[in-house]
């Protein structure tokens, strides 16, 4: 690829011909066939060699694109771009053992590693800095409760409030009906509780499709 390791850019679109020369069927421009123009690809940000890219995300308003990327020496580093320009407006760097994964909102983000979890809010220059970190409360008996990314998530300036699924077993994770609810502040979690109800009561607990989950989960301050 021309321009050594970085993120490329590339167009990808379909462009219909004007004429319809075979009946009712769609014919597209020579080139386009597949809807990627080969000819539009460019580098857009170059990555140093010694990063190994697992996750892209554009966060939610569209203005920023979120670059996890691991290096040799363990050390995560969450590379954040101004997506209509793609300059770097930061770069944040975590040690951890664990696999880092990233949930993204309008005005903050949370980073899950391992047992911890951390919120960096947005600052108005676009940057961001570090807010709350806390314990995940995982590994509470027998439960496995730790936050997926995909769970439910606001942030009021001070306090962080998370709702997801819990999940039964440590080991196999099975989802149930049940939901998990914590809070954190500026000292950590300060608040958790598990909430339990009548439908993930069944003669096969073990069977993930017995089991009614619900889905698009929300949580606000009011």
């Amino acid at each position: 690829i021309p321009g050594g390791y970085g993120i490329y850019r590339f167009t990808y679109k379909n462009v219909r011909n004007d004429k319809n020369t075979q009946g009712n069927a769609t014919i597209y421009h020579p080139g386009f066939e597949t809807g990627v123009d080969a000819d539009s690809l460019k580098m857009v940000y170059p990555l140093d060699e010694a990063l190994h890219v697992n996750t892209m995300k554009i966060s939610p308003d569209g203005t920023r694109l979120f670059v996890m990327a691991e290096d040799r020496a363990g050390f995560t580093h969450l590379i954040i771009l101004d997506l209509a320009t793609m300059t770097e407006v930061q770069t944040i760097s975590i040690e951890s053992d664990s696999y880092v994964s990233l949930h993204t909102e309008e005005d903050f983000f949370v980073l899950f590693y391992g047992q911890y979890l951390s919120l960096y809010e947005e600052n108005a220059d676009g940057t961001y800095t570090h807010a709350i970190t806390g314990d995940q409360p995982n590994y509470r008996d027998e439960r496995f409760s730790s936050f997926n990314t995909y769970c439910a998530m606001d942030f009021d300036g001070e306090r962080l409030i998370l709702v997801d699924i819990l999940t039964e077993s440590r080991y196999h994770a099975l989802q149930t009906c049940n939901l998990c609810l914590a809070i954190y502040d500026g000292t950590g979690l300060c608040y958790y509780g598990e909430y339990q109800n009548g439908l993930s009561v069944n003669p096969d607990t073990s069977r993930y499709d017995y089991n009614i989950i619900p889905l698009d989960l929300s949580v606000e301050w009011s």
